[in-house]
């Protein structure tokens, strides 16, 4: 049971990646968004369709936090490093790649090619129309593959063993964390 979820949680982060045609760093974020909705989907138990998260919190989800992963998104941002912009020709947002949901704020997590930073805004605006990979220059890898290679091919080393702790700066709101 156990396998048959992961199988499916990999499949739709590896769906998510090849849709938008997203690197492989941004592996982590499709199989955690990928989690998060088979978290909304129903399930059978006992005779009564619910949800896990349901299960788990007591409540219903809410399906309005869904957003089309890596979607260009445009947040607010009033600081430009430690300088705060200020005029009326100095625009007050950032456009980065939503990546996720913040789990301390109301807001999305987004990140930003240009400032390599990740900032979470509940201000935002998701344009799902514009190609991300081609406006931030990403190159588009491939497939991904779980695991290694087996057989004749030459073997890599695993870049992330099994683990290995892999953090992620994150701004809110002005502050590092």
């Amino acid at each position: 049971l156990v396998e048959k979820a992961w199988q499916t949680a990999c499949n739709m982060a590896r769906a998510y990646i090849t849709d938008m045609r997203m690197p492989r760093e941004y592996w982590f974020w499709a199989l955690r968004h990928a989690v998060q909705v088979m978290d909304y989907l129903p399930v059978t138990v006992n005779g009564l369709t619910t949800t896990p998260f349901e299960l788990v919190y007591g409540v219903k989800p809410d399906y309005r936090v869904l957003f089309r992963l890596f979607s260009t998104g445009f947040f607010c941002h009033e600081k430009d490093g430690s300088r705060k912009r200020d005029g009326i020709a100095e625009a007050k947002t950032i456009q980065g790649i939503a990546i996720g949901r913040c789990r301390s704020s109301d807001g999305l997590i987004f990140y930003c090619p240009s400032t390599k930073e990740m900032y979470s805004s509940s201000d935002y605006k998701l344009d799902e129309s514009l190609a991300t990979p081609n406006l931030f220059n990403l190159r588009y890898d491939g497939g991904i593959f779980i695991g290694l290679y087996d057989g004749d091919k030459v073997k890599v080393q695993e870049p992330y063993p099994e683990g290995t702790s892999v953090l992620y700066p994150t701004k809110i709101q002005g502050k590092k964390s």
